[in-house]
């Protein structure tokens, strides 16, 4: 299971006004969460996406403050005109920030460019048939990303009650893909999935603390505003799947850009495991020429202090 460090947000210049109370509200906050996290699994330091901490990196990114945001009341708005970020628009945002060989990819594991998900006590990520648990790192930092608010989110309206958002769907290949056609009409040749970029988020099945599937409004609707809120600070896409019964998002960028009163956080993000033998490689290739630079300097000096004893 997973243990979440979540520091103090670090203020940027680029903050309009001081608010200090807001600063020590958001540290308690914090604060709180850690310790509830380090109990809630036996006060030991766990992973994060289901690995262990040697296979994250802890990074710094520029957050919107939640108090930018403008309000909005989930239980009124119409899902599909507020979430319609359709495909082609989606689709420019995966190819962007996407895997270099979309659809090709047979073994995800191997691949440099993606890195795993698992269930954790963000979210839940279900048995999938028609794609794989993998993205790249700036998709599984937004599903970290969503995770979080999320969780902020039930935290002011349910206290005290523990629930996950299952994600159904993630990596595709063009097998995947040719598949799923099918049996989805939604699933088109050149999908966002095959990109790494892209997740599906069933809003209606969702895990209790006893991981006991709960089908509520009120957890639909904390995904939706934790959707909403991301979607304005420019983070992701986001389409409402009326058939498939699910939030279908991909990922746009990780940081805020703009003028909007920010923080700086730090998230942690899974490592390829391709990228961190790559990282063990270029350190023992470096250790190598080392050596064999010491012992070309060992050389010279031999050969010079020969020359001396040659020219006495």
């Amino acid at each position: 299971m997973m243990y979440r460090d979540i520091p103090e947000p670090v203020r940027k210049v680029n903050k309009h006004r001081s608010m200090p109370l807001i600063g020590f509200a958001v540290l308690i906050v914090g604060v709180a969460i850690v310790i509830s996290a380090f109990y809630m699994h036996g006060g030991k330091s766990g992973s994060v996406n289901g690995l262990s901490n040697k296979d994250v990196q802890m990074v710094s990114r520029t957050r919107l403050l939640r108090t930018a945001i403008p309000k909005v009341n989930i239980s009124g708005i119409r899902y599909t005109s507020t979430f319609n970020d359709l495909n082609d628009i989606q689709l420019e945002a995966a190819i962007r920030n996407g895997i270099s060989t979309p659809g090709c990819v047979d073994d995800p594991a191997k691949c440099s460019e993606l890195v795993p998900i698992a269930s954790n006590q963000l979210y839940a990520v279900e048995d999938m048939s028609h794609s794989m648990p993998y993205l790249v790192p700036d998709a599984a930092l937004l599903l970290e990303y969503i995770g979080l608010r999320f969780h902020e989110i039930l935290d002011e309206t349910h206290p005290n009650h523990h629930y996950r958002f299952i994600v159904t769907s993630a990596l595709r290949s063009r097998d995947n893909v040719r598949h799923l056609q099918g049996r989805n009409a939604n699933a088109t040749t050149n999908s966002c999935h095959c990109y790494g970029t892209t997740i599906d988020i069933s809003y209606v099945r969702f895990l209790d603390a006893n991981d006991n599937v709960v089908k509520d409004l009120f957890l639909k609707e904390a995904l939706a505003k934790a959707l909403y809120e991301l979607r304005y600070e420019g983070l992701c896409y986001v389409k409402y799947e009326v058939k498939q019964a699910c939030f279908h998002l991909t990922v746009r960028k990780t940081e805020y850009v703009g003028d909007g009163d920010s923080e700086t956080c730090q998230y942690a993000v899974p490592l390829s495991t391709t990228v961190s033998d790559k990282k063990k490689d270029r350190s023992r290739k470096h250790d190598a020429a080392k050596r064999r630079e010491m012992k070309n300097v060992e050389t010279q000096k031999d050969a010079k202090r020969v020359k001396r004893g040659m020219e006495l």
